[in-house]
């Protein structure tokens, strides 16, 4: 089994809410216990088919994100930095559609500015409402084990080195996301069954039975692949779209899950 590499890039410290499998209703009513965890969730309401509700259609989207500039990083970057630097706070100077610029040079010294450009790129996604101006740390994450996984977490900060926030107050999530992996949040990010395939589908084991996931945030929104919808949670109302969430039973297919989620517009 080829070794595991795992880049960091820790701009910011969450209390952690693992990511967890949810597993549906059991056909006689009762809940269905995790595979392999021993863990037993129910799910509210009753179980209804999901070719019924769309919930079976299965997409195949990709979060991307690549840092240019100052820092190099991102799966289709060939070439990296060399060691992952953290923690990183700065200054949002330029934000778009699909991308933001973040000046690590602080206010409080005398330096010239330290580009960072994110560029961030999934269907629907919008960063325009990042705050331009607004102090942020960011937490990066990337790993390899067959494949290439990240997340993202941008978070404004009230201060910076003993200076206000010029355009936001802290403690706001602006961007959050992963591809093959979930980042940490101060809500729980869990998913759950669909039961698109038939039960008995050949797996190569681990805690995940093959089917089809829909993504529930904070415990309320719950959102199939391909679907956009709007939750509240730790105070801040939120945009979210499961770009795809399946597990076909394959060895090693532990990738095929990836979100993104915004500040809302107000």
């Amino acid at each position: 089994m080829a070794p595991r590499l795992s880049l960091l890039l820790t701009f910011l410290v969450l209390p952690a809410c693992g990511s967890t499998v949810v597993p549906g209703e059991a056909a006689d009513g009762g809940v269905e216990a995790a595979a392999d965890t021993g863990t037993v969730v129910s799910e509210t309401g009753p179980d209804v088919p999901a070719v019924e509700t769309g919930l079976c259609a299965r997409t195949n989207d990709r979060l991307t994100i690549v840092a240019t500039g100052r820092h190099t990083l991102g799966c289709s970057i060939g070439t990296r930095d060399a060691g992952i630097p953290g923690p990183m706070t700065g200054q949002i100077v330029r934000v778009d559609a699909t991308s933001f610029d973040l000046d690590t040079c602080p206010p409080t010294a005398d330096c010239v500015p330290l580009i960072t450009t994110f560029k961030v790129t999934a269907p629907g996604l919008d960063l325009r409402g990042m705050r331009e101006k607004s102090y942020v740390e960011v937490t990066y994450t990337e790993s390899f084990f067959f494949g290439c996984s990240t997340s993202i977490v941008v978070r404004s900060v009230d201060t910076w080195t003993g200076v206000k926030n010029p355009a936001d107050v802290g403690g706001k999530i602006y961007l959050a996301g992963g591809d093959g992996d979930d980042p940490t949040l101060p809500f729980a990010i869990d998913k759950v069954r669909q039961h698109c395939l038939p039960e008995g589908t050949p797996t190569c084991g681990g805690s995940a039975a093959p089917d089809h996931y829909a993504y529930r945030f904070a415990g309320t929104a719950t959102i199939g692949m391909g679907e956009t919808t709007t939750f509240t949670a730790a105070g801040q109302k939120f945009e979210a779209r499961n770009l795809r969430a399946y597990y076909l039973g394959w060895c090693d297919e532990y990738w095929d899950y990836a979100f993104w989620l915004t500040s809302a517009k107000p």
